[in-house]
């Protein structure tokens, strides 16, 4: 059995540095396409492309509820800039209003640096939205 239609496919991630000063605009801690491929019932991979800063493979887990949970590690590709990436990440997927009107299939979240590469240090956190692209 597979997992929901509604979660393969090309999602458009963004992710923010938590800032709480209202008066400053937010500032982007990532930002990439990530590809869900289907897998197994409960499971999760894909493939994430950050452009210029690499790419990371993702593997993780689906948790059924209302609303679901997706846990996943993204670990980076050899070859490209983020070969030494390690990052976990925890997401919700968001219900859709019953009276909504042109909602897109969305997955907000926080993402954690697991692992310290170059001059950035793990264990920040950072929250995310995805949005569904096809």
């Amino acid at each position: 059995m597979e997992n929901p239609k509604d979660v393969t496919g090309k999602w458009l991630y963004r992710s923010f540095v938590n800032n709480t000063n209202p008066n400053e605009d937010p500032q982007l801690f990532g930002q990439g396409e990530l590809a869900i491929l289907p897998s197994d019932f409960g499971h999760i991979i894909g493939d994430f492309d950050f452009g210029e800063w690499g790419k990371v493979t993702i593997k993780g887990t689906i948790h059924f509820g209302n609303p679901f949970q997706l846990r996943f590690q993204g670990r980076g590709v050899k070859g490209t800039g983020a070969e030494d990436w390690v990052y976990d990440y925890i997401g919700y997927y968001i219900p859709n209003w019953v009276e909504g009107v042109n909602q897109l299939p969305a997955i907000v979240g926080s993402v954690i640096r697991t692992e310290p590469h170059g001059q950035s240090k793990a264990g920040i956190v950072a929250s995310f939205i995805m949005i569904k692209m096809s």
